[in-house]
């Protein structure tokens, strides 16, 4: 295990490697017999396969002694190609590149199973004291290399659930990780992968970034064909979000025709009607809204696993609250909120419960409103949600000034502002700097003009302006309770 014979030729071609700007097609080869010799150059290729490894895992792969392993590894830790991290070292990317492009070609695909089928087996280890499993991500990643299918299944499921806990960076890497097979992956697959970038991109409000994955989607023959149609049906979304609402009005009402036509697309109508509902409210008509939300409602079937029924019940409680149906939007609420408890989803009630206050606040129920409130602002802050919680202060405010609490509303709508700047949010922080004024102005007068506003519930004047104001945001809420 001397490796090469010749010190001053591997230290040549050592030179050589790094002075050559693209590797060529024969580098990844030389690269690792020349610098380690013919021995170790096999082991620093299986090495390369994994992001990283430590002297267990070459141990592993190499079925050394653990002495002879020790030697090996503080070999490879000396060459110019390898990064030291820690207690591991992985290849650097640039030589890793040609290093796993060599690995996908046909020529050594029987050994590249086995190699993916012993590192599935070194990444399958029994879950830590919590329950995580700190290694899955990685299994999923080799048995990508073995057994392919399933390792999509496995992506698929760790996808799903690092959406359902809006860890975003999560589904990022997830997706990288899976990218990396592009080169053998079929058409169809890549296409799934374009879909997710798309819904990644919705997830983060990166509307403009969303448009062209989902547009491929949609112009892949090669995709299924529900896959093209939820694709257009989330283009509509994020061209809603953009402002450009006649497109996506236009856009939809062709899905949806297509989709009542196409049986092989029947089990999605409820996500066209779904999208259409929204973007009826959002152009003020809210009859038709609250008809298609509804027909979409009834499409759902609650055994699908991706049916929204949770975020269809929010959307249709904001537009009963449109149209004045206090006590339908709170069952709504409810009933939202039900399903999301049902699912396990600890994340989005937030918005449904700060939707839920504001029905309770129209009930001039302030103490029920309050509470969802709190509710919410919970639930969004343990989400890191700032966005929200700034809304969801702005809202307690005006519960608690309905209250007479004007020292609470103020420091709630002052917490909302510094949120709102924080998040660089120019309106929100408006609304929110309006609201303290008010606020501060009925704080001090002594109260011989500080309730000519109110109702024959005792509501103060400026309490109703804060109602005025915050009711502006409510569109905000609709959209940030979908689950798209």
């Amino acid at each position: 295990m001397t490796g090469t014979s010749d010190g001053n030729a591997v230290a040549e071609f050592r030179r050589q490697l790094e002075a050559e700007a693209q590797p060529g097609p024969n580098s990844p080869l030389m690269m690792t017999d020349g610098l380690v010799g013919p021995q170790g150059g096999p082991l620093l290729r299986r090495c390369a396969v994994p992001h990283e490894f430590d002297c267990a895992l070459l141990q592993h792969l190499s079925g050394y002694s653990t002495e002879e392993a020790e030697e090996r590894y503080e070999q490879f830790a000396k060459l110019s190609l390898m990064q030291i991290k820690d207690n591991t070292l992985s290849v650097h990317e640039r030589w890793r590149q040609p290093l796993w492009r060599w690995w996908l070609a046909d020529a050594q695909r029987a050994e590249f199973m086995t190699l993916s089928e012993k590192l599935v087996e070194w990444f399958t280890v029994p879950a830590n004291s919590t329950g995580e499993d700190m290694a899955t991500r990685r299994r999923m990643f080799h048995l990508l290399g073995c057994r392919h299918d399933e390792g999509l299944q496995v992506f698929d499921k760790l996808f799903r659930t690092a959406r359902h806990r809006r860890r975003f960076s999560e589904c990022s890497l997830l997706l990288q990780l899976v990218h990396e097979y592009d080169p053998v992956l079929v058409a169809r697959e890549r296409a799934l992968l374009e879909y997710h970038e798309g819904k990644v991109a919705i997830d983060l409000r990166q509307w403009e970034r969303a448009l062209p994955p989902l547009r491929a989607v949609t112009a892949d023959p090669c995709a299924d064909v529900r896959l093209r149609l939820n694709a257009e049906v989330r283009m509509g979304h994020a061209l809603r979000q953009l402002g450009r609402t006649d497109e996506a009005l236009a856009l939809l009402e062709g899905v949806l025709q297509r989709a009542t036509l196409d049986p092989a697309t029947e089990r999605s109508r409820w996500r066209v009607l779904y999208e259409l509902g929204e973007i009826y409210r959002d152009l003020g008509r809210v009859d038709a809204a609250s008809a298609t939300l509804a027909e979409a409602l009834a499409g759902t079937n609650d055994d699908e696993e991706e049916a929204d029924v949770a975020g269809l019940l929010n959307s249709l409680g904001t537009v009963q609250l449109r149209l004045r149906e206090i006590d339908r939007a709170v069952d709504s609420f409810n009933a939202s909120l039900e399903q999301l408890r049902r699912r396990g989803d600890a994340l989005r009630p937030g918005t449904v419960f700060n939707n839920l206050g504001l029905a309770q606040l129209e009930r001039c129920d302030w103490q029920a409103a309050e509470s969802a409130f709190t509710a919410s602002l919970e639930t969004k802050r343990e989400a890191g949600d700032r966005l929200g919680q700034a809304t969801t202060l702005l809202n307690l405010s005006r519960a608690q000034a309905a209250q007479e609490r004007g020292a609470d509303a103020q420091k709630s709508a002052q917490q909302a502002a510094a949120l709102f700047d924080a998040s660089g949010d120019g309106r929100g922080l408006a609304l929110a700097q309006q609201a303290i004024t008010r606020l501060q102005r009925g704080t001090s007068q002594s109260g011989d003009n500080g309730h000519r506003g109110a109702s024959n519930k005792g509501l103060p004047w400026w309490a109703w302006v804060l109602i005025v104001l915050s009711a502006l945001l409510l569109l905000a809420f609709c959209d940030a309770g979908k689950g798209t």
